[in-house]
Protein backbone atom coordinates (compact mmCIF):
# COMPACT_ATOMS: atom_id res chain seq x y z
CA UNK A 1 0.00 0.00 0.00
CA UNK A 2 1.69 3.55 -1.27
CA UNK A 3 -0.90 5.59 0.20
CA UNK A 4 -0.31 7.08 4.23
CA UNK A 5 2.14 8.95 5.92
CA UNK A 6 6.01 8.99 5.06
CA UNK A 7 9.19 10.30 7.04
CA UNK A 8 11.62 12.22 5.19
CA UNK A 9 14.98 12.08 6.57
CA UNK A 10 16.60 14.32 4.11
CA UNK A 11 14.76 17.32 4.51
CA UNK A 12 14.05 17.99 8.21
CA UNK A 13 12.56 14.72 9.29
CA UNK A 14 9.38 15.73 7.41
CA UNK A 15 6.30 14.27 7.07
CA UNK A 16 4.60 13.49 3.75
CA UNK A 17 1.16 12.50 3.23
CA UNK A 18 0.34 10.23 -0.14
CA UNK A 19 -3.37 10.24 -1.23
CA UNK A 20 -4.89 8.25 -3.89
CA UNK A 21 -6.79 10.17 -6.50
CA UNK A 22 -7.60 6.82 -9.08
CA UNK A 23 -6.16 3.95 -9.81
CA UNK A 24 -3.09 5.19 -11.18
CA UNK A 25 -2.51 8.46 -9.72
CA UNK A 26 -1.19 10.15 -6.35
CA UNK A 27 -1.48 13.28 -4.57
CA UNK A 28 1.54 13.91 -2.35
CA UNK A 29 1.06 16.92 0.22
CA UNK A 30 4.19 17.95 2.31
CA UNK A 31 6.12 20.35 4.51
CA UNK A 32 9.44 22.52 4.20
CA UNK A 33 11.86 21.22 5.99
CA UNK A 34 14.60 23.34 7.97
CA UNK A 35 16.99 23.44 5.51
CA UNK A 36 14.69 24.98 2.86
CA UNK A 37 13.07 28.60 2.50
CA UNK A 38 9.49 28.33 3.50
CA UNK A 39 9.98 25.88 6.53
CA UNK A 40 6.85 24.25 7.57
CA UNK A 41 4.78 25.74 4.27
CA UNK A 42 3.11 23.33 2.23
CA UNK A 43 3.92 22.04 -0.97
CA UNK A 44 2.10 19.88 -3.09
CA UNK A 45 3.61 16.96 -6.24
CA UNK A 46 1.39 14.64 -8.36
CA UNK A 47 2.30 11.09 -8.69
CA UNK A 48 1.56 8.58 -10.96
CA UNK A 49 2.30 4.67 -11.60
CA UNK A 50 4.30 3.72 -14.35
CA UNK A 51 4.07 0.84 -16.69
CA UNK A 52 7.08 -0.77 -14.59
CA UNK A 53 5.64 -2.83 -11.30
CA UNK A 54 6.06 -0.68 -8.19
CA UNK A 55 7.48 2.37 -9.86
CA UNK A 56 6.15 5.93 -9.83
CA UNK A 57 7.04 9.38 -11.78
CA UNK A 58 6.43 12.06 -9.60
CA UNK A 59 6.37 15.37 -10.69
CA UNK A 60 7.91 18.13 -7.88
CA UNK A 61 7.28 21.24 -9.99
CA UNK A 62 5.03 22.27 -7.81
CA UNK A 63 7.57 22.99 -5.16
CA UNK A 64 8.98 26.34 -5.03
CA UNK A 65 12.38 27.51 -4.82
CA UNK A 66 14.51 24.45 -6.56
CA UNK A 67 13.88 23.22 -9.65
CA UNK A 68 13.05 19.57 -9.18
CA UNK A 69 11.22 18.90 -12.20
CA UNK A 70 10.30 15.01 -12.26
CA UNK A 71 11.91 12.04 -10.62
CA UNK A 72 11.60 8.25 -10.36
CA UNK A 73 10.49 6.50 -6.97
CA UNK A 74 10.06 2.55 -6.45
CA UNK A 75 7.94 1.39 -3.72
CA UNK A 76 9.77 -1.11 -1.53
CA UNK A 77 6.41 -3.16 0.19
CA UNK A 78 8.49 -5.46 2.54
CA UNK A 79 11.00 -2.47 4.12
CA UNK A 80 8.02 0.13 3.64
CA UNK A 81 10.05 2.49 1.79
CA UNK A 82 9.69 4.93 -0.90
CA UNK A 83 13.21 4.42 -2.76
CA UNK A 84 13.87 8.01 -4.50
CA UNK A 85 16.83 7.87 -7.60
CA UNK A 86 18.54 10.28 -5.58
CA UNK A 87 19.43 7.80 -2.69
CA UNK A 88 16.83 9.19 -0.68
CA UNK A 89 14.59 6.71 1.44
CA UNK A 90 10.94 7.49 2.67
CA UNK A 91 9.54 5.30 4.98
CA UNK A 92 5.93 4.58 5.22
CA UNK A 93 5.20 5.36 9.41
CA UNK A 94 2.46 2.86 10.66
CA UNK A 95 -1.08 4.18 11.31
CA UNK A 96 -4.38 2.63 12.16
CA UNK A 97 -6.39 5.83 10.25
CA UNK A 98 -5.55 5.11 6.76
CA UNK A 99 -6.48 1.35 6.58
Amino acid sequence: MIVGYYYDPKHGGCLRKITRINKNSFKIVGAYGDDEPDTNKKWYAEMRKTNTKDEYLVDFTGKKHVDHGSYIAKWIEKDRILMWEDGNRWKLMYDWYTK
